[in-house]
């Protein structure tokens, strides 16, 4: 498994069904680390109001279902966010998740360049 500084700060969230767990998405709310992560990635946003989202996964069995994995994690995330004021979320996406996100209905917006990041293109969105 991957890790990283941010890991022990994040809320992880995860999807379970049947007692698995089948999705994970990790939130990073802290202020340190949203500013830190749109510092590294040039990314000109507010702090104020914003998370990292990253480490979106879906169990591989249940990547058929994985909009409604994928809308649950969200649902979920919503409601935390609204409950602390977060009203932005940045990711860090490659082309083929942007593709897959605007499918699935999430509106994107890239606010940024492509970088590499662990060893992939990826873009502010």
């Amino acid at each position: 498994l991957e890790h990283d500084e941010l890991d022990a700060r994040a809320t992880q969230l995860v999807a379970v069904a049947g007692g698995r767990v089948v999705g994970t998405l990790r939130v990073a709310w802290d202020r340190g680390d949203v500013e830190a992560q749109l510092r590294a990635h040039d990314v000109d946003l507010p702090v104020e109001g914003t998370m990292i989202l990253g480490r979106l996964v879906v169990d591989r069995p249940w990547r058929p279902r994985s909009r409604e994995v994928t809308v649950g994690l969200y649902g979920e995330l919503v409601r935390l966010a609204l409950e602390v004021g977060v009203r932005r979320g940045v990711s860090f996406v490659t082309e083929s998740a942007i593709r897959w996100y605007r499918l699935g209905g999430i509106p994107l917006k890239i606010v940024g360049p492509p970088r590499e990041v662990t060893g992939a293109p990826r873009s502010p969105a």
